[in-house]
């Protein structure tokens, strides 16, 4: 029987049909390539379905703005969760946090030597080594601000992929200390600690040996807190981590033992700064 409508030849021109029957050509032209803008065809006073969408280019756009949207979304949701970690950091002055390579200024060769082995850890780090970077030397000489620096330069320039996590090594006893009297809640203390110690893409402990005392009364490290640095070192075996010290080698290893010494140099070699003769330039500032 013939119904008077005649059977596409091909898909092509199938699809042809159905937009001339279901779709309609409007008036202004594509704003991103000039071409044909297609709308539906609504029964009278039917509010429009969606916006009129261009054939050419119109479906890959839209589909490139949600890519795009989403992914926008996911990297400022890891910034944020990055951005937190940090913060949460075990430090004294969380100013410190801010610090960048940007505003830190070498005052004589040995500062800029420092500075240029912690750029080379930081960009071997964010190519996947993990190495044990350690900075010694006077107080004030700005192990600290280049240790944070390195930890910020890590963490953007990884997009915020790479957890970033500062300890103060004598708040972190301190912390400890405050807990003695209950021993549930010191082990719980503990192990919050030693977790986020372990997990951290990169890890500094800041200030070992500060805990002893002034340089003329410093003894050695009570078995306590042999233990507890050694439990934090044996966390960070293999992992990226940033050490700084008031101590010399000889003393870190007359404070804490061979053990300990050995195992903070573990992955150090090419990645060791001293501040011998650099002065405290907090005290002249």
């Amino acid at each position: 029987m013939k119904t008077g409508i005649q059977p596409a030849q091909t898909v092509g021109e199938a699809i042809t049909l159905l937009i001339q029957k279901y779709l309609y050509v409007v008036e202004k032209p594509c704003p991103n390539c000039s071409g044909e803008m297609f709308a539906w065809r609504e029964a009278e006073g039917q509010e429009p379905r969606c916006a009129p969408v261009c054939m050419a280019c119109g479906y890959a756009s839209k589909l490139k703005s949600d890519a795009v949207s989403t992914e926008a979304i996911y990297q400022a949701s890891l910034k944020q969760k990055a951005l937190q970690y940090f913060r949460g950091s075990l430090v004294g002055n969380k100013d410190m946090l801010k610090r960048t390579f940007d505003d830190y200024h070498a005052k004589n060769a040995e500062g800029l030597q420092a500075k240029q082995t912690a750029m080379k850890f930081c960009e071997n780090v964010l190519k996947g080594e993990q190495p044990h970077f350690i900075m010694t030397g006077n107080v004030g000489a700005g192990k600290t601000h280049l240790a944070m620096a390195s930890l910020n330069e890590i963490m953007t320039k990884s997009n915020y992929d790479k957890r970033v996590l500062a300890i103060s090594y004598s708040e972190l006893l301190e912390s400890l200390k405050f807990a003695m009297g209950n021993d549930a809640a010191r082990k719980q203390l503990m192990a919050n600690l030693m977790q986020d110690i372990k997990t951290a893409d990169v890890l500094l402990l800041d200030d070992l040996g500060a805990e002893l005392g002034h340089e003329n009364n410093r003894v050695s490290a009570t078995d306590w807190n042999i233990k507890t640095v050694t439990e934090i070192l044996d966390a960070r075996a293999s992992k990226a981590t940033i050490f700084t010290t008031n101590l010399t080698g000889k003393q870190v290893g007359t404070a804490y033992g061979k053990r300990v010494i050995s195992r903070l140099l573990q992955g150090s070699d090419g990645y060791v700064a001293a501040f011998n003769e650099t002065k405290d330039h907090r005290a002249t500032a």
